[in-house]
């Protein structure tokens, strides 16, 4: 599941885990959890330059795990 087309990074999967378990991981991750008045694919250059590097796609996204460090994510 990605959080939104434009970001392929990879939250979780539907076929493994519920929705809810999914949802709450994407939520403890700070860019997702919080509002964002922009963009964050399109308008946020420090995001994408940060975390949207590579030759991913929503065919082959990341996983989270491997994208994000601990200090991206809420307690």
């Amino acid at each position: 599941m990605l959080p939104c087309p434009f970001i392929n990074i990879k939250i979780g999967n539907v076929k493994a885990q519920s929705l809810k378990e999914i949802v709450d991981y994407g939520f403890r991750i700070k860019y997702f959890g919080e509002y964002s008045p922009v963009c964050l694919a399109a308008q946020n250059r420090r995001f994408r330059e940060k975390y949207l590097q590579g030759s991913t796609s929503m065919f082959t996204p990341e996983e989270a795990d491997k994208v994000f460090s601990s200090e991206d994510f809420t307690n």
